[in-house]
C-alpha cells in the first residue's frame, strides 16, 4: 500500500501540497512552520516529525531529506519508539513466543501502557490486519493506511480513531518545551 505525500521543504518551514492522512492538522494549512516542528523521529518508518506536542506527521518512505533540514533548522531528533510497531508485533506473519510478548508488554509499561491498555488497543484493531502477510514491521504508519484504507467509514468516523492513535504513539514521550 503506497500512500504519498506530496511536500516541499523551504527555509522557514514545510509547505505540503498533499498530506496523505485524512484528518491531520496538516491539511487545514499547509504550511507547516518550523516553529511547530518539535522534534524528528527516525525510529518511525517512514520518518517523521512531532509537531504541536501532539501530532505526528510522517514523511514519504525513503525520504532522507529531512536530516539536512532538520540540522540546519536546529530541530532536535527523538528517540522515542515507535509505540505502534511494538503493539502491532502480535500481528505480524511470525510466530511469538510467550517471552517475547512479556517482554513487549513491560517495554510498554514503561511507556504508561498497562496490559489492560495493550489488550484493549489489540482487540480494537484485529479486524484490521487480518489477512495481512506482513512479517517485519507494522508501525503507526502502517495503522493510519490500513485504517484509512480498509474502513469504508472512516472519513464519516475516522477523526476519533486517528487522534487516539496520536496520543498512543506519544505516549511517555518527554518533550523539551524550552
Amino acid at each position: 500500500m503506497k500512500l504519498k505525500s506530496i511536500y516541499h521543504f523551504e527555509n522557514d518551514g514545510i509547505h505540503f501540497e498533499r498530506y496523505c492522512f485524512y484528518f491531520s492538522s496538516i491539511n487545514k494549512n499547509k504550511k507547516l512552520p518550523v516553529h511547530r516542528i518539535n522534534a524528528v523521529n527516525f525510529q518511525t518508518i517512514p520518518y517523521s516529525l512531532i509537531i504541536d506536542f501532539r501530532e505526528v506527521i510522517f514523511l514519504n518512505h525513503g525520504d532522507v531529506s529531512i536530516r539536512n533540514y532538520a540540522l540546519k533548522n536546529n530541530i532536535p531528533a527523538s528517540n522515542h519508539p515507535d509505540l505502534w510497531a511494538i503493539l502491532n508485533e502480535e500481528f505480524l506473519d511470525t510466530e511469538q513466543s510467550a517471552d517475547a510478548v512479556n517482554e513487549r508488554i513491560k517495554f510498554l509499561s514503561k511507556f504508561g501502557i498497562d496490559k489492560n491498555k495493550i489488550d484493549k488497543i489489540r482487540r480494537k484493531n484485529k479486524w484490521l490486519f487480518s489477512g495481512t502477510y506482513e512479517w517485519q514491521y507494522l508501525g503507526h504508519w502502517d495503522l493510519l493506511a490500513y485504517q484509512q484504507n480498509r474502513n469504508p467509514f472512516y472519513r464519516l468516523f475516522g477523526k476519533k480513531f486517528y487522534w487516539e492513535s496520536m496520543k498512543i504513539a506519544l505516549s511517555g514521550y518527554k518533550f523539551d518545551k524550552n
